[in-house]
């Protein structure tokens, strides 16, 4: 309980209000409260002024105090009630004010950071991939400098040449030259970063870089940092750092409460899950794409081209655009495997799709559709023009020579066109017609192209 006597409103109060004193304490017992609190004065002038003009008590929940109790200024909350005492021989004229204190602090810490921990959990939660996790939780952070003014999320990574990679930060004006001055880029980690990384332990760096302090967004500047390794029960090095400002104004209770470690846990656990989820869709989007791609050459298979056309076929516009279809069968293919052995035909056959994939334009489709052949889908054709400078440069460009032992072999391409029309208004009707174009050019001797429009009737019926 504190007394404001008279018109400069004295300071008396009891031996309970010390704790909120801190370092004011003893000095501030008996001083007009403009001299006790002159940080508050204009703040807390009008409620005094208030209820000894004659209105009713009146009181202020959860209000935030600084004061000195351990050396430095430290935020602390109080729900504070004001009440008028009357002098009864001067006919009932308010004479003091009666302001009776309760300490909120641990409460409204408590419920602060119980909203950050659920903000953190809800912000991570759906994120793929450990960076978005990372990033979800600092930009959560951000929002609690009250209570770690700055901070950065490191996870391990052994095999690189820098074992610690920053995922994400807040609080930092440059963010790059912070985590340099506190040789997270660093070979070799520092000596706290080591052995919190090493040891699996908590580590408080107490004084913190002078270069560092002008970097951070944090008034008052923090005291110091804690270093709070990630541990996994998945594996026993930790697979990361929470480096965490500790701010100047939130006492002591920080190095030894839990809200670091529970924010740590939270964000492992986070990170743990996301790279388990990564492998997991790693893993499904390389089983997707084997079961999609030609093994050998890598190039889209028989069925991606077929889905790619139908589509294509499907989406042909009124201005009559056109879908062409190209079918490319090796000319001496079965020599190299009989004669060269099936190496050199696997060469040839990676070499063949390298060289359709430079000759074509962008937004066509190479696809391996058996053995030896290969397929060329381009979606829309507005002439014959670029179709013809198309084929003519494959023919061109798969004219390859190999040789072993004395044995010379060559290899061409057989190239047969077909382009959509009325005739040939179906996916299957196109792949049968460039099928029979391919095989009129290698009846004439390969190397050459033919275009199934210009065929003879009866091959086209």
């Amino acid at each position: 309980m504190v007394v404001h006597w008279g018109p400069d409103y004295i300071y008396l109060y009891n031996d309970a209000v010390i704790p909120l004193l801190g370092q004011r304490h003893p000095y501030v017992l008996g001083l007009p409260y403009r001299e006790a609190w002159p940080d508050i004065w204009e703040t807390i002038h009008p409620i005094l002024a208030r209820v000894v003009s004659g209105d009713s008590a009146t009181w202020t929940e959860n209000w935030q105090l600084t004061v000195e109790r351990y050396g430095y200024p430290e935020v602390c909350f109080a729900t504070i009630s004001f009440s008028p005492i009357r002098d009864t021989v001067a006919g009932g004229a308010v004479a003091g004010i009666l302001a009776t204190f309760l300490e909120t602090t641990p409460a409204v810490l408590a419920a602060r950071r119980l909203a950050c921990l659920r903000e953190i959990g809800a912000a991570m939660s759906g994120r793929r991939g450990r960076r978005a996790v990372c990033r979800a939780a600092a930009t959560v952070l951000d929002h609690f400098r009250d209570d770690l003014p700055f901070g950065a999320i490191l996870i391990q990574e052994p095999q690189q040449r820098r074992p610690l990679r920053a995922m994400a930060t807040w609080g930092l004006e440059d963010a790059h030259d912070a985590l340099g001055i506190l040789g997270v880029f660093d070979p070799s980690p520092p000596h706290d970063l080591a052995s919190a990384l090493a040891s699996g332990r908590v580590r408080v760096v107490e004084r913190l870089p002078e270069p560092l302090l002008g970097g951070l967004c944090a008034s008052p500047p923090p005291r110091g940092i804690v270093i709070w390794p990630f541990v996994s029960h998945r594996s026993k090095p930790p697979i990361g750092l929470l480096i965490a400002g500790v701010g100047r104004c939130l006492g002591t209770d920080l190095e030894r409460s839990d809200f670091v470690e529970l924010v740590a846990n939270q964000i492992s656990t986070a990170v743990v899950r996301a790279g388990l989820d990564d492998a997991q869709w790693i893993a499904t989007a390389e089983a997707r794409r084997s079961a999609r791609h030609d093994g050998l050459t890598g190039l889209p298979n028989r069925e991606v081209l077929l889905d790619r056309l139908r589509r294509a076929m499907c989406g042909i516009g009124q201005d009559r655009d056109r879908v062409c279809l190209l079918f490319i069968d090796l000319d001496g293919f079965k020599a190299v495997n009989d004669t060269l052995g099936h190496q050199a035909g696997d060469d040839v056959l990676c070499e063949v799709a390298l060289i359709l994939t430079q000759t074509v334009s962008r937004g066509d489709t190479v696809a391996r559709i058996a053995g030896d052949e290969f397929a060329i889908l381009r979606p829309v054709v507005a002439g014959m023009a670029p179709i013809r400078a198309l084929a003519d440069s494959l023919v061109h460009a798969v004219n390859l020579t190999k040789s072993r032992y004395g044995q010379v072999i060559s290899v061409t391409a057989s190239v047969g066109v077909a382009l959509s029309g009325e005739a040939l208004s179906d996916s299957g009707r196109l792949m049968i017609a460039a099928d029979t174009a391919m095989y009129e050019a290698k009846r004439h001797g390969g190397g050459r192209y033919a275009i199934f429009d210009e065929l003879s009737p009866e091959l086209r019926s």
